[in-house]
This record gives structure tokens, sequence and C-alpha cells, in this order.
């Protein structure tokens, strides 16, 4: 059976109890990354979008390192979610039940910052199954000058493989941080694809992911989870991803 989304046409009325997730990934409470959100928090609200919008940052949970990375591959879990460890389980339940996700980390050595980078360590077994296919995403990455392009491009090919689409992109570099206008833009076109999100289609790297992981996950042991998953969620039956998308619209 497929996994259900709330993606459909809608009106306005219908998505007034939508919801945005933030994961922030500074602990500084008066970083730049951190005031972006915010703004764009307040700009949904300015445009009287009745979204709930959360923002967590790595204050409001925890998450372990993983002791047992293989697991998840293996069983669909490691052992701090099967034992639920850490609140691993309900980010994901978060994400799952947003209608549009931000994640959005500062620049550090031209890559994100370690608590985002255990996000992507910890979730990263999902990447093969496109576990959270066809909902929106929008980035944001801030720096002090340089790095912000590998950083963002990270941040991309790791919403790729979890099957999310990127749909706008936000970058603020100290001597050209971004404009309340570009944010009000990127925030109007990012509430679009919650309204329409038969606009929303996976892209290049995407479909050659899908094609990659569907030759060789369809060599694996019949019990292992990925094989598991592909098989139950119909994307084995699938010839591209444009196709599987297509089957939530």
């Amino acid at each position: 059976m497929f996994r259900q989304f709330l993606f459909k046409n809608m009106n306005y009325e219908e998505i007034i109890m939508k919801k945005i997730l933030a994961i922030i990934g500074s602990r500084d409470k008066n970083s730049e990354t951190l005031s972006i959100v915010n703004r764009i928090k307040e700009t949904v609200q300015d445009l009287n979008a009745s979204f709930e919008f959360e923002i967590i940052t790595p204050y409001d949970y925890n998450l372990n390192f993983s002791d047992s990375p293989r697991l998840a591959f293996i069983k669909g879990a490691d052992t701090n979610e099967q034992d639920e460890r850490d609140d691993s389980k309900k980010i994901k339940a978060k994400i799952e039940n947003a209608s549009l996700v931000i994640l959005a980390s500062p620049t550090y050595f031209a890559n994100v910052s370690a608590d985002i980078k255990l996000f992507i360590d910890r979730f990263c077994h999902l990447a093969h199954l496109f576990y959270f296919a066809k909902k929106p995403c929008i980035t944001v990455v801030t720096s002090d000058g340089n790095g912000h392009v590998q950083t963002s491009n990270y941040l991309k090919s790791f919403c790729d493989g979890l099957g999310m689409v990127r749909v706008q992109e936000i970058i603020s570099i100290r001597s050209n941080p971004i404009s309340e206008n570009e944010i009000e833009a990127s925030v109007r076109e990012g509430l679009k694809y919650i309204s329409n999100p038969q606009k929303i289609s996976p892209n290049l790297s995407m479909e050659m992911s899908f094609q990659h992981w569907k030759k060789s996950i369809s060599k694996q042991n019949e019990t292992l989870s990925e094989y598991r998953y592909w098989e139950n969620s119909g994307l084995f039956s699938c010839n591209s991803l444009e196709e599987y998308f297509d089957r939530y619209r």
C-alpha cells in the first residue's frame, strides 16, 4: 500500500492547518541562521497563511550518535530509534506531518554544522527510499564569506535522496545579506507548492538516483528493509520517480 501524504489540489481553506517545520543547525540563539528562519515565519504570518510553524533547534531535541549505523539500512532503524533512546522517531514523525520542511545551517568550512551533519547521518538510510516523496522543502544557508555554495548543494543532495523537492534555495552572506523582498518572494513561492502539489516534480539527479537504487535494491535479499519498502510502496513497479510522484496527485 502506498504511503499517503495530504497532497492534492487545495483551496485556501484546505491548507489553513498545514504545518511548516524548520530544522535549525545552529546552537547560537542569536545566529543569523535562526534570524532568517524567524523572518520567514513572520512573513508567512504576514501573508495571512495560517500555518502551524514550528522551529526546532539542537536545544529542542536529543539525537544520539548511532552505534549501529548499518542496522538502519538492514532493519529500517538503528537501536536508538528502535529502543526510543532519543528523539529520532519523534523528529521523523514531525517531518512526515509537515507540509513543507525548512533545513537551515550555517556554513562551517564549506559544509553544514555538526548538528545538521548528525541529523543527516541518522536519517541517511531513508535516502535510498525517497521516504518523504513529493514533500516540498526550502534550504537556508548562511555564511561569513565563502563555502556557502558547497553547503547548499550538500543539503540539496540530501533532500533529493529523501524524495523532498527543494522549491527554494536561500543563501545569505554577511557581505550580501538577504533582503526582506527576497524572503517574501521565497515564502510566496514555497507556499504555492503546498496548495498546488501537482507542480512538484523530481529533478534529474533524483531520477538518476531512482534508476540506480531500483537496480541495486532489486538484487537485495527480499527480507531486508530496503527491499521490502520498495516492494510495499510500489517503487519497484514504477519506471521513473516522476511516475511514483504522479500516484500522489
